[in-house]
């Protein structure tokens, strides 16, 4: 019998970069937030459930900030723990926003990782990457990131 440890949520299909390999269909759909906590609490009821981490995907999950806050909240109130958040990094616009949102998550409780998309697919700037990077450690800790990275055959950077 399949017994999953953990929901990753897909909240939103929006995402601020156009990267060739991509296949996730841009949409402006959205995962409602009170679904999404119905859904965890129907996990919890379950008595073969063995759900104990919560983690985002998309899209990009920060372009539905909304529903990363609250869900947030939502799994420290009932006592779950977090696995990551898979991101491109590069979503913000400067870096106070960058800074207040990581401020509001920290102050929401989520205390997972970050996980950042970032090869020559993505074509991210490496100076907003390192801030990005160094703003998540600031806030998290030094051990809070994994970098996940393609390299590509047509010779750019791993």
């Amino acid at each position: 019998m399949f017994q999953p440890t953990e929901i990753i949520f897909a909240s939103t299909n929006a995402c601020n970069l156009h990267c060739e390999h991509c296949f996730v269909s841009r949409t402006s759909q959205k995962l409602s937030i009170e679904n999404a906590k119905a859904f965890i609490l129907s996990c919890k009821k379950t008595t073969d459930s063995q759900i104990e981490k919560i983690g985002f995907s998309g899209g990009e999950p920060f372009l539905y900030f909304d529903f990363l806050l609250e869900i947030t909240k939502f799994t420290v109130a009932q006592d779950l723990m977090f696995d990551q958040i898979m991101t491109n990094g590069d979503w913000w616009h400067t870096e106070s926003e960058l800074k207040q949102t990581l401020q509001n998550l920290y102050d929401a409780g989520y205390d997972g990782k970050f996980g950042l998309s970032w090869d020559t697919f993505h074509a991210q700037n490496e100076e907003r990457m390192l801030t990005f990077i160094r703003q998540i450690q600031e806030y998290f800790g030094e051990n809070s990131i994994n970098i996940q990275t393609v390299k590509s055959d047509k010779g750019g950077k791993e």
